[in-house]
């Protein structure tokens, strides 16, 4: 009888690898610790599953920057993740995780109660601030009356102080509201409101418009919203950042994307801002086959010299004009050095943000009260008119935190309604179509044109002016059109010109009018027209 090969241990049946026996082991040790701690499973928005172990937030993914996942198995079992057995125990406290995640909530920067009577904010310590109509007490983070788990997303809470409101508010008009460049003086609260104040509260609104911080080059645009990404703790504003890893983020409480103009905004970033205003769930794949969806967002500022160019972006977005009036470094006589005043809004962050928590106070308890008001007769944001009533509102708590004088909330939003009602979005006639009239007359000799008569399109007749765009972009430079209203280079204008809306006249090119030859491209020459029908005096 030939001799056998005697089985080893993982041939009979019912025997386990040796990493899945250390698994075993590993588990049970696991087990003792979490038990002896008082951990809780949590399971995210997304999906993810976290463990609650001695006031941390633990994710049970493993991947080797986990340092706290590796801290933890060092802990309870001595061993790091990167040996088979370890990665197995794992998976299996993973499974245990979905079985038993508790009802928590898992949040970032804040968040309301789902009925919006109770706002939570994280403070120093570990707890949370929770604040109502009736009063402002610390409470358990997750261990609170709505399962809330809520972090900074940078680990900085401020340290909460109840003294000093009247203090801390004069410290938050000098440092991040006077200091903004706004050209229209009653924009600053727009803004301070928007990003000061909105984000705690961003999630009573499921539209949001984007304000864009717009003007030319050292406007203040960008120091203006770093002024408030300071002041919460989320350090500078967002530049050269992919949207992947915009999107990696998550819901940080005000995300700043700065220095956004018309070659930046490709697709992909543009349905990232739809979804930042419109809240539409987003679905994206992991690397392990995993679909993670969101729909928590932050509230969103933009600040460009171009601004959007997409009719459904524009749509979408609200520009606030910068502009430095006077000496450099000045804004309204007050010196305004980037760093010092940065530096000043970081080592007096926990005294402002103690103030403005009061003002959520006043702002529940009108809420709560139903003590609705009147801001307008039209509003100038219909499609945006809660987000725009909630900084209304957020602006009368603030006045009477602040005892503002009477009046004073009543002018100021009655600033916004004029400013916001000349800002249609999409609907309106775009700033340059006044400069583009001048050139477009047969007599005009300043710019080098083609005139095509009797041309017909889109079922009417009329003139077809055809040029290039860096003609046009030259002309409107030499005739005074305001930097930050332009382009940097011709392709941008011509990005520009066909999303505008124009009243007069269209913008037509070899996309939008392939019938038509002479706006055809060759290797040479990428002409574009303007087609101005023979009735356009009767149009409107």
């Amino acid at each position: 009888m030939p001799n056998s090969k005697p089985k080893s241990k993982t041939e009979h049946d019912g025997a386990l690898p040796k990493c899945e026996r250390e698994a075993i082991v590993y588990r049970m040790k696991l087990d003792a610790h979490i038990k002896k701690h008082k951990g809780q499973y949590l399971r995210g928005e997304d999906g993810s599953l976290h463990l609650i172990l001695n006031g941390r937030r633990i994710p049970l993914s493993f991947h080797r920057d986990n340092h706290d996942l590796a801290s933890l198995m060092l802990k309870a079992c001595s061993v790091s993740l990167l040996t088979l057995g370890a990665q197995a125990a794992i998976q299996r406290l993973q499974v245990e995780a979905v079985e038993n995640a508790s009802g928590m909530t898992f949040r970032k920067f804040s968040a309301l109660s789902q009925d919006r009577k109770r706002l939570y904010i994280p403070v120093e310590g570990g707890q949370l601030l929770c604040i109502t109509s009736a009063g402002i007490a610390l409470v358990a983070n997750g261990a609170n009356p709505d399962k809330l788990w809520i972090e900074h997303p940078y680990d900085a809470p401020f340290r909460y102080d109840s003294r000093g409101v009247s203090r801390g508010l004069d410290h938050f008009e000098r440092l991040t509201v006077n200091t903004q460049a706004c050209r229209v003086p009653a924009m600053q609260w727009l803004v301070a409101m928007h990003e000061g104040l909105f984000p705690y509260v961003r999630e009573c609104c499921r539209a949001m418009f984007i304000p864009v911080h717009i003007a030319g080059t050292q406007q203040g645009k960008t120091t203006g919203g770093q002024r408030f990404t300071q002041l919460h703790g989320l350090g500078a504003v967002k530049g050269d950042c992919t949207v992947a890893a915009l999107a990696n983020e998550g819901d940080i409480g005000l995300l700043v994307l700065d220095n956004k103009e018309q070659a930046n905004f490709d697709q992909q970033l543009i349905d990232f801002c739809l979804f930042l205003s419109t809240g539409a769930k987003r679905g994206r794949s992991s690397p392990d086959g995993q679909v993670r969806t969101s729909s928590a967002r932050p509230a969103a500022v933009i600040t460009s010299i171009e601004g959007a160019w997409k009719n459904e972006l524009r749509a979408r977005c609200v520009e606030v004009p910068y502009e430095i009036k006077g000496k450099k470094n000045e804004i309204n006589g007050q010196k305004t050095c980037r760093e010092d005043i940065e530096d000043e809004i970081t080592a007096r962050r926990y005294e402002i943000l103690s103030a403005l928590i009061p003002v959520f106070q006043v702002w529940l308890r009108h809420r709560s009260e139903q003590q609705s008001r009147k801001f307008w007769d039209e509003c100038p944001l219909p499609n945006f008119e809660r987000h725009l009533s909630v900084l209304a509102e957020l602006l009368c708590a603030y006045s009477e935190i602040a005892k503002k004088p009477e009046g004073w909330v009543d002018q100021i939003i009655g600033e916004w309604v004029k400013q916001l009602s000349h800002d249609d979005g999409a609907d309106s006639e775009d700033e340059l179509e006044c400069y583009l009239q001048q050139i477009l007359t047969p007599s005009c000799e300043e710019i080098d044109m083609e005139l095509v008569p009797r041309v017909l399109h889109d079922g009417r007749t009329g003139t077809l002016y055809i040029t290039k765009a860096g003609l046009v972009l030259t002309w409107l430079r030499r005739h005074g059109v305001p930097e930050w209203q332009l382009p940097k280079n011709p392709n941008g204008l011509s990005r520009r010109l066909c999303s505008a809306k124009f009243r007069g006249f269209r913008f037509l090119n070899e996309e939008t009018a392939p019938q038509i030859s002479q706006l055809k491209r060759t290797s040479s020459k990428r002409p574009i027209g303007f087609f101005v029908p023979d009735d356009a005096d009767d149009s409107e």
